[in-house]
């Protein structure tokens, strides 16, 4: 989903470009089964909304923003779209969703053209021939590229480049949990929604709620 200030700045603007981006993009593949996920809506909670409906809308309509990206809603009208008993208003975007990450992110490796190699271990990274090298424990090369990208979480610092300032990275442990659908009382959102934490609804009448955050903490297996 995207985001909004009254100001639309650089922040706000790139989250635009970037849901609006990904709903094209995801179409297809959640048209025809491919891509577990659905883009009819979402809902981001906010308390202020209670009592500021009027100056939200009233700040949404010099953008020129199409209602159907975002829209400021009040709390009975949240909990109308949502089905749960809401007491704040909500951001409604009406492109937005959730998007089964492991599908996501098979669907863009595939429209890439990327070579995904998997069950190897990155020893050593360091600058040198097209950009950036690779190398295993042994100090074979394995890939090299123009381009780095680290995306391997509590990992990111066993690998740093030689010659690059290491970032000041500070590790966030969460966790996700499912309801089960079977679940004696419990009550499934229409559309997806944050504000504190978040919930959705799978395809299987689960329902996923998250996420802890335990700063600093690096232990990674899960906890019951």
């Amino acid at each position: 989903h995207g985001i909004f200030n009254a100001s639309d700045g650089l922040h706000a603007r790139w989250y635009r470009a970037a849901a609006l981006h990904t709903a094209r993009w995801a179409r297809d593949p959640l048209a025809d089964g491919r891509m577990a996920g659905r883009l009819q809506g979402f809902l981001r909670l906010d308390a202020a909304l209670a009592h500021e409906l009027a100056a939200a809308n009233a700040s949404l309509a010099p953008m020129g923003l199409d209602p159907e990206y975002v829209t400021a809603i009040d709390a009975p009208s949240a909990a109308a779209r949502s089905g749960l008993p809401l007491v704040d208003g909500a951001w409604c975007y009406g492109e937005a969703g959730w998007l089964a990450p492991r599908d996501w992110a098979r669907h863009l490796l595939a429209s890439s053209g990327a070579t995904w190699r998997g069950g190897v271990a990155v020893h050593r990274l360091c600058r040198g021939g097209a950009g950036w090298q690779a190398f295993d424990a042994q100090g074979h090369l394995l890939a090299e590229a123009p381009v780095l990208v680290l995306a391997h979480a509590l990992g990111a610092h066993t690998c740093w480049p030689d010659g690059v300032d290491t970032l000041p990275l500070r590790f966030n442990r969460g966790q996700t949990t499912v309801l089960p659908a079977d679940l004696p009382g419990l009550r499934r959102p229409r559309l997806p929604l944050s504000g504190r934490g978040y919930a959705l609804t799978l395809p299987g009448g689960e329902v996923l709620v998250g996420a802890t955050q335990q700063p600093g903490d690096l232990d990674s297996p899960w906890r019951e």
